[in-house]
């Protein structure tokens, strides 16, 4: 049996093994340090979110105005409840969130830790009537700025999108967070994959974080997450990266109707709040 302890604080519970330790807060509602080899790999706390930076034609279609609900919900999610099992070789924590919507709506994220340091996670979203549809579904990994560099197996080599994917070949494809920020004038969401089976985020020495799941994904590296894109008037006003956003989604909604200028997204491209969703992924120790 591998080298595996739980330890259980007022805040915290732990997870420690051969080369890793995982923290997560009780409070704060999730995984708040992954040391792997002695590194630490996250900036910040991941967290769930439903919301991305509107797109020019997000704007002139209304996008804020209509779905301003789920950014809030992607600033303000609330823990409700967690509970935790410490077993021989692995640890299970669950955290259930409410979401500030109207009507109110619950969204659900379990953690798995083996002995090996690998992580399962899975994140639901329940559904409940009478809520517009939200722009994505997934989680926001906040790492270390060192982790620039990442190589996926998806469709690519460029961004696409459920709706924008036709050119795109499914292949394995590497970049950095700062070439994947696309050059508009007006910061918005981009740098988007969809078919993603495995993504790795790694530092120049090829130390880092392998995200993978059984069916696809979509997802994306930026050196900025979605409310910084979306708070910058220009390119010349984003600030220093403080962190590499590794955005892993169940789903996006498309980018474009039939003209670019407002134009609403074809409804076979939309997401339904009114509809469960699911995201199950594993993270784990990628290193040379």
């Amino acid at each position: 049996m591998r080298d595996f302890r739980v330890v259980i604080g007022d805040c915290n519970v732990g997870a420690h093994g051969a080369g890793f330790s995982a923290l997560f807060g009780l409070q704060q509602g999730g995984l708040i340090s992954l040391n792997y080899n002695g590194q630490e790999m996250l900036r910040f706390m991941p967290r769930l979110t439903f919301w991305r930076a509107p797109t020019d034609n997000d704007n002139g279609a209304g996008f804020g105005f209509g779905r301003g609900v789920w950014k809030l919900a992607s600033l303000y999610q609330q823990v409700n409840d967690v509970k935790y099992v410490r077993n021989n070789d692995s640890l299970d924590i669950e955290y259930l969130f409410d979401l500030p919507t109207n009507p109110s709506s619950k969204a659900l994220v379990k953690y798995n830790v083996s002995s090996d340091g690998a992580i399962r996670i899975t994140a639901t979203y329940y559904g409940i009537a009478g809520l517009p549809g939200f722009p994505l579904f997934g989680m926001n990994f906040p790492l270390v700025t060192s982790y620039t560099n990442f190589r996926f197996h998806g469709n690519g080599p460029e961004e696409n999108y459920i709706d924008r994917n036709h050119g795109a070949k499914y292949g394995v494809y590497e970049g950095t967070a700062e070439g994947n920020l696309s050059r508009y004038l007006n910061p918005q969401e981009c740098g988007n994959r969809t078919g993603v089976n495995v993504l790795e985020v790694f530092d120049g020495e090829g130390n880092g974080i392998r995200f993978s799941a059984d069916s696809p994904f979509e997802g994306g590296v930026l050196p900025y997450n979605e409310h910084e894109l979306e708070n910058a008037p220009s390119r010349g006003h984003l600030p220093k990266p403080s962190a590499t956003w590794v955005r892993i989604l169940a789903a996006q909604m498309g980018v474009g109707g039939d003209d670019s200028w407002g134009a609403p997204i074809h409804g076979e491209y939309m997401l339904s709040a009114e509809k469960d969703l699911h995201l199950k992924f594993t993270l784990e120790n990628l290193c040379v």
